[in-house]
């Protein structure tokens, strides 16, 4: 009988993932599409303009929202963790950035909103993995309505009075948007009534569309949810299961793949000591004093890591 093979447990456990490193990745990103000087540019294969698609400030898609982007929110971190992240450590804010870019780097994209009917809620919110369940659903009923296989990505939502429902976007035409409704629709569990009102999708989302998706994703960190169950009154802080971001694999690796492309940009600017990062850094230390000078209560970012 063989003796038992020696496994190594003295690796890293954990993996640091903070959404205030990935707002300062976004920032000095912005800085380098906006400054005069493309000279960082020239050396890479890297397309200003997909990548502006990405920020309100540059992006030529209308804007159909005035709320700040995530980022905007985000409050500055430790300097030991100024360094873009690898691209497996990225916060789920910036994951659903560049599945967005991934996505129109393919093709043509539309968002879209899917309500659950009430037990196909109840059948995802018992299930181990929420987001895996729906996933297979949508995937199926996408591929049985369109005839191939659509690039898709979502997040879940749990609104008011605990209803969950789902935000994404999906990699399709503007002649495919009635039949992915429908596909969405039966994914979703059809309503009796009012099914115009369960599925929506919208051509070219803006660049704030996954500022707004993302916002009460903070409720899913395996922080704030162990902090739930540590109060007074304890109760789960979601309904679901799981993560709340979920992609088709293709998809994930492009948009994976785009990101390792910008995070070098951005680190061999940093390295080269380019005037747009220098720039955005001292405004950054700027918006920090004064913030700390101000006479108002401090308000705490709704970011967390």
């Amino acid at each position: 009988m063989k003796p038992p093979r020696k496994v190594d447990r003295s690796g890293k456990k954990t993996r640091f993932v903070a959404a205030y490193r990935d707002a300062q990745f976004m920032c000095d990103f912005q800085a380098l599409l906006i400054h005069h000087d493309d000279t960082s540019w020239r050396a890479t294969s890297v397309s200003k303009t997909l990548a502006s698609t990405m920020f309100p400030a540059v992006s030529p898609l209308k804007l159909r929202s005035k709320r700040r982007t995530w980022w905007e929110l985000s409050a500055p971190g430790p300097r030991k963790h100024r360094t873009p992240a690898d691209p497996r450590d990225i916060s789920m804010y910036l994951e659903a950035e560049y599945l967005t870019l991934a996505l129109r780097d393919l093709g043509p994209v539309h968002s879209f909103t899917l309500n659950l009917r009430q037990d196909i809620e109840a059948l995802a919110c018992d299930n181990r993995s929420t987001g895996d369940f729906l996933r297979r659903r949508i995937h199926y009923h996408l591929q049985a309505h369109l005839g191939r296989t659509v690039d898709v990505f979502f997040v879940i939502e749990e609104a008011d009075l605990r209803r969950v429902h789902l935000h994404g976007c999906l990699g399709i035409s503007a002649q495919e948007a009635e039949t992915a409704r429908l596909a969405l629709r039966k994914a979703g569990g059809e309503w009796k009534a009012v099914r115009q009102r369960q599925s929506h999708t919208e051509e070219e989302p803006d660049s704030k569309w996954n500022s707004y998706i993302t916002m009460e994703s903070y409720r899913t960190s395996e922080f704030v949810r162990a902090l739930a169950m540590k109060c007074s009154n304890p109760r789960p802080m979601t309904k679901f299961n799981g993560p709340p971001l979920f992609a088709t694999r293709l998809l994930a690796k492009r948009a994976s793949d785009l990101y390792r492309d910008h995070r070098q940009l951005v680190l061999s600017a940093r390295n080269l000591r380019h005037p747009a990062i220098i720039e955005e850094h001292k405004r950054r230390a700027a918006a920090v004093i004064a913030f700390l000078e101000s006479p108002s209560v401090p308000t705490p970012s709704l970011l967390h890591s």
